[in-house]
């Protein structure tokens, strides 16, 4: 009798033993998980942290909205860019590509029009875009007629080189947007590329949007 309650005795702590090293291992892979969990969110929240950040260091470019053909040319703004207001990332790692953007270039009229972009002013490199399969880079043209109703996105990068960029006025021109095939000016968008910072006290206002 006393052996079986010896025996029993010891499966008892036996089983106990078990039963803690379950737990333990249960508690040990629940932290684990928990302890990825925190890592992930971490870093996920760090990204979102970081795109909003990137974003507002690298500043924006100038931006437009365009209605083909343009009406009331009289009262067309000057899209203006302040190399004094980019952001600190933009100035240490991409200080001179300055971006000028559309926010869409919308065909308002009834008919059809194929599209080519100029620049009145050549004095700096530049490289135009559309988001199109149609876009022919070496032209500028869309090589699709643009039909009433359609939009499409049309970007410029300018290549502003150290030296220009330490002046106050770097770059005063204007965007023609033509129908190549009839010669026939759609509308147009005054560009100006700045920096006040390097304009005296008494001109800082002269270059002001």
């Amino acid at each position: 009798m006393a052996a079986t309650l010896l025996s029993l005795s010891a499966q008892s702590e036996v089983n106990a033993r078990k039963m803690i090293g379950i737990e333990r291992r249960r508690l040990m892979q629940k932290g684990r998980k928990l302890a990825i969990t925190t890592i992930v969110f971490t870093l996920s929240l760090g990204l979102v942290i970081g795109a909003g950040y990137y974003k507002s260091s690298i500043g924006d470019g100038g931006s437009f909205n365009l209605n083909l053909p343009q009406k009331d040319t009289g009262k067309v703004k000057t899209v203006t860019v302040n190399l004094d207001e980019q952001g600190l990332l933009k100035k240490l790692f991409q200080p001179d590509l300055i971006e000028v953007r559309s926010h869409a270039i919308t065909n308002k009229s009834n008919k059809d029009y194929n599209l080519q972009f100029e620049l009145t002013d050549n004095s700096l490199p530049v490289r135009m875009s559309v988001k199109d399969d149609a876009w022919d880079e070496k032209n500028n043209t869309l090589n699709r007629p643009l039909k009433p109703g359609q939009k499409v996105n049309f970007n410029m990068y300018f290549d502003v080189s150290k030296e220009l960029s330490n002046t106050s006025e770097i770059y005063d021109g204007r965007l023609n947007v033509l129908d190549y095939t009839t010669k026939e000016q759609l509308g147009y968008v005054p560009i100006k590329i700045v920096n006040t910072n390097m304009a005296s006290d008494g001109n800082k206002d002269c270059c002001a949007p």
